[in-house]
């Protein structure tokens, strides 16, 4: 561990790097041992780190996704205000934001 208490690798899933990296850094003495080791200060093992930052990845995603779809949902009910007729887009666009919507509620439910 450093100075701090945490680890190289603790430290390396927590604020990215690439594959490359983290496949050398495994293959040291010092920081094999730490894969299976919580995190003094956080209590995190190497993977939940992983993990944790694929699912804020994902669901960053999902949100900017249905921030557009919304968006564009919203642009079409306004033209079909104005007398043009888009119906069968906003319901694609609405039947993709339910689906984003329950993928979104999914990913909450096995994070927590």
């Amino acid at each position: 561990p450093n100075g701090s208490g945490s680890y190289v690798l603790h430290l390396l899933c927590d604020y990215g790097t690439t594959v490359h990296v983290l496949h050398h850094v495994l293959q040291t003495a010092a920081a094999c041992p730490s894969v299976r080791r919580e995190d003094p200060i956080y209590r995190r093992r190497p993977l939940h780190i992983l993990n944790g930052r694929k699912n804020l990845k994902t669901c960053q995603h999902t949100r900017d996704t249905l921030h557009a779809l919304r968006r564009k949902l919203g642009i079409l009910q306004r033209a079909a205000i104005a007398g043009g007729c888009h119906q069968t887009e906003m319901d694609r666009y609405q039947q993709e934001i339910v689906e984003l919507t329950q993928t979104n509620n999914d990913l909450w439910r096995k994070v927590s």
